[in-house]
Formats: C-alpha cells, sequence, structure tokens
C-alpha cells in the first residue's frame, strides 16, 4: 500500500505523491487504485512534503523548494526560502515558512505576508479580498487584505531611529486595522 501525501490532476492525467516518490496515470483508467501499472516520475529531491499545479504545470514541494515538472524534466523554481507547505487557491500560489507566508508569483518571485505562526494552508477568497489561514495554534484566522495593514517587527529604534519613526507616522494615517508586533519591553514606549 502506498501512503499518498497529495493527489492532483492535470487534464487526463493524476499524479499522486507519496513522502518519497510521485507516481502518475491516465485518469480514464479502470482500478486507479492498482499502482502497480502507474508510472513513476523522479524528483530530483529526497523527501516530498505536497503537490499543486500551478499556471497549468505540475508543481511538487520537496526538502523545502518548489519544483515544477514541464512534462518531460524538474526545474527547481524557489529556493530563496525554505518552505514547510505550500497551496494555490484563487489563482494564486502561497509558500508557508512557519511564521511567514509568501505570495508567489508565476515567475515564483514572492512578496512575504507576516501572519501567525504555524500556518498549514492558506486559501484565496478573491471575491472579497480576503485569505483564510488553517494553521496549528489558531484555528481558522482569516486576513484582509482591503482593511489590515501588517507591518511586522519595526526596525530597532537605537539604530533605526528615524526610519522607524516615519513608519509609525505613516502609519497614524492608515484607516485600516493595523497588525504591528513589538517587543513587549518596548511597547509601552511604541504606543506613545
Amino acid at each position: 500500500a502506498v501512503k499518498l501525501l497529495s493527489v492532483v490532476i492535470i487534464g487526463t492525467t493524476i499524479y499522486a505523491a507519496s513522502s518519497t516518490d510521485i507516481y502518475y496515470a491516465d485518469v480514464k483508467r479502470d482500478n486507479l487504485v492498482d499502482y502497480s501499472f502507474w508510472k513513476h516520475l523522479t524528483l530530483p529531491s529526497s523527501t516530498i512534503t505536497s503537490l499543486e499545479t500551478f499556471n497549468g504545470a505540475l508543481c511538487a514541494l520537496a526538502d523545502g523548494k518548489i519544483f515544477t515538472y514541464d512534462g518531460t524534466a524538474w526545474s527547481e523554481k524557489f529556493t530563496s526560502r525554505y518552505l514547510t507547505g505550500f497551496s494555490v487557491s484563487g489563482g494564486k500560489m502561497y509558500g508557508y515558512t512557519g511564521d511567514k507566508i509568501c505570495t508567489i508569483n508565476s515567475n515564483f518571485s514572492f512578496s512575504e505576508i507576516p501572519v501567525f505562526a504555524g500556518a498549514k494552508q492558506v486559501l484565496a477568497d478573491d471575491s472579497n479580498n480576503k485569505l483564510w489561514f488553517a494553521a496549528n495554534n489558531n484555528g481558522l484566522t482569516t486576513y484582509s487584505l482591503s482593511t489590515q495593514v501588517v507591518e511586522a517587527f519595526l526596525p530597532n529604534e537605537k539604530s533605526h531611529k528615524k526610519e522607524r519613526r516615519a513608519i509609525l507616522e505613516e502609519l497614524t494615517k492608515e484607516t485600516r486595522t493595523i497588525i504591528l508586533y513589538e517587543a513587549p519591553h518596548r511597547l509601552v514606549k511604541t504606543l506613545e
């Protein structure tokens, strides 16, 4: 028996990933539960986490990196961050690093969204500009791209005092909800 981590379908081909192998077969074939006739894809990495489809291509997360398959060969596409997971929703790819979520575009460049730690999956709701996060310690959390600003940690006050002040002054003009991470010993001074 094969323990599957994820399954995706592209056209008439079904792909299934275990932690070490990727298999594929024609979805029109009878008895897909018999893996003896499935073909095997060799991925240039050892530990597979999951599969997704993105821009019509098969994508695999393995050893913290994203690989894409063009029908003949795998290529490494996203290696600038070690990812613990990834998902595709609303036509966008999201990668997770444990304490941050990266929005990954079709060229595999990224922008970070610092959110609650432990994100396991991200779902995009394009109809109202929201992201939903399934997380270990927070359950299901929503983040509104149109009503919230996440600034994460401000620059250190000692070495970047002017930059820190400029960011805080700019945030006073913000009408959206602000999520700001601050060290406990600096919290009172920051709020003043």
